[in-house]
């Protein structure tokens, strides 16, 4: 099985995510992009919340900061299912 997950931050593909912000790994595709707000992208994403349970420090965090990128991530499946963030893997 092929490691789909990246070694470094500089490796990650972040248009599955965040398609609005960064340009898909299509070499075609990514020349007629562009991109929602190029200065949010330019600066990444900034809040990774790693175990965020259902999604309320993201979702403070989000309230917060609206201008920044983020993401939550959650390894029990339960959780992700039934989160008001959705299911990236839907």
């Amino acid at each position: 099985m092929e490691r789909r997950s990246p070694r470094t931050p500089s490796e990650m593909d972040w248009s599955e995510y965040f398609p609005a912000y960064f340009p898909p790994a299509d070499a075609a595709a990514a020349a007629a992009f562009v991109s929602k707000d190029a200065a949010v992208a330019a600066k990444g994403v900034r809040f990774a919340d790693v175990g965020c349970g259902f999604g309320g420090m993201t979702i403070k965090l989000a309230e917060l900061f609206p201008d920044e990128l983020m993401v939550g991530m959650e390894l029990r499946d339960k959780v992700s299912i039934h989160s008001p963030l959705g299911n990236s893997d839907a």
